[in-house]
C-alpha cells in the first residue's frame, strides 16, 4: 500500500497527470482553476526542489535536446512575423514556449532514474486506464 501511495504522490505521477490533463479537463470542470496550471505549477515545484536537493546541478544531457528546442522555438518565433492573425499566432506561441516546453524539459528535472520512470509509466498506464472505463460508461458525450 505505502508503495502505490508513494506512485500516487510522486513528481512523475503529476507529470502525467498534466501531460494527460487535456483529455478530462470537462469531466472535472473545477471553477476558477485551470487544472492545467494548476499541474504546472505543482511540477514544477516538485522539480525544483530535486534540483536544489541536487546541488542546483544541471544534467549534462539536457544540453543537446535543449538546442534542439530552442531551434524549433526559433523556427516558430521566425514565423510570427508573416502570419496574418498575430493574436491567435502570439497565443500559441505562449502556449507552445511555456507547456509544451514543460513536457520537453520536465523530464530531465523529475526522472532521476529507472524507478522514476516506472513511477511516470504506471501513472499513465493508471490514468489511461481511468479514461478508457469512464469513456465505456459516459461514452462521447
Amino acid at each position: 500500500m505505502k508503495k502505490i501511495l508513494n506512485t500516487i504522490f510522486s513528481g512523475e505521477f503529476f507529470f502525467a497527470l498534466y501531460i494527460v490533463v487535456g483529455s478530462f479537463k470537462a469531466a472535472l470542470d473545477i471553477p476558477y482553476i485551470d487544472e492545467t496550471a494548476l499541474l504546472l505549477a505543482i511540477t514544477l515545484i516538485i522539480a525544483l526542489k530535486n534540483f536544489i536537493g541536487n546541488g542546483f546541478k544541471f544534467p549534462k544531457k539536457i544540453i543537446t535536446p535543449n538546442i534542439l528546442f530552442f531551434g524549433i522555438i526559433f523556427i516558430a518565433f521566425v514565423s510570427l512575423t508573416y502570419t496574418p492573425s498575430n493574436v491567435y499566432a502570439s497565443e500559441k506561441m505562449m502556449r507552445l514556449a511555456i507547456i509544451a516546453a514543460w513536457c520537453f524539459f520536465g523530464v530531465f528535472f523529475l526522472f532521476r532514474n529507472e524507478e522514476s520512470i516506472r513511477k511516470f509509466l504506471w501513472g499513465l498506464l493508471a490514468l489511461s486506464s481511468l479514461m478508457t472505463i469512464s469513456f465505456l460508461n459516459n461514452g462521447l458525450s
